[in-house]
């Protein structure tokens, strides 16, 4: 379609401006600078689509290294790259579990049993990887949009999260997706999600 992406990564560093706080793995109080650095790319290149990933659970009740919430923060980084005239969309994380699931499957075929009462089950808890449902809205109605994959795993009763999906192994652990179950089941909600704004832009340009 001529059209490119580009990434930009840290462990245990979400992408939110003036926030950070100490982990094991992050950039700590480097992190500003990083995340700062991401939004002049993003000013720089006028990207008009700008996807916000983390494992949000992990962020959404702490405090930053001031005591600055978490939430807030999001929402402020959300205002200002829709104020330089990007659209950013996050991405809700993937559903996680508590067992080691390809160790757990082989064990299963092995013996003969299932793993389906040991698979996470939707619950109100962990809807929005833990924010509040006032800051989902809110999102929305500053101009973002939220993109939830955890519908897409769900079993046909609607019981509880899959892990595997026609002998696909959807999980390399926990709560990582294998490179088979991202292109099983996120590489279609993107493209749903991506679709429309893909199209647009491939107008935009051949005009």
């Amino acid at each position: 379609r001529r059209l490119s992406g580009c990434a930009a990564t840290h462990s245990s560093t979400p992408p939110v401006l003036d926030w950070y706080t100490q982990t094991r793995y992050g950039l700590d109080e480097d992190a500003p600078t990083f995340n700062d650095s991401v939004f002049e790319h993003i000013k720089r290149h006028q990207i008009p689509i700008v996807i916000l990933s983390a494992r949000w659970s992990s962020y959404a009740a702490r405090s930053g290294h001031d005591g600055t919430p978490f939430a807030p923060s999001l929402l402020a980084t959300v205002r200002r790259l829709i104020s330089i005239g990007s659209q950013p969309w996050i991405l809700m994380d993937v559903p996680q579990h508590r067992f080691d699931i390809p160790k757990t499957l082989a064990q299963a075929i092995w013996f003969g049993t299932g793993v389906e009462s040991l698979c996470t089950r939707p619950t109100a808890d962990n809807a929005w990887d833990g924010f509040l449902y006032q800051t989902i809205d809110e999102i929305a109605r500053t101009g973002g949009r939220v993109i939830d994959p955890k519908p897409r795993f769900l079993s046909p009763d609607g019981r509880y999260y899959l892990v595997e999906l026609d002998g696909v192994v959807l999980y390399r652990d926990r709560g990582h997706l294998t490179t088979s179950g991202a292109r099983r089941v996120l590489l279609p909600l993107l493209r749903d999600a991506l679709g429309e704004k893909l199209e647009m832009a491939s107008r935009s340009l051949d005009g």
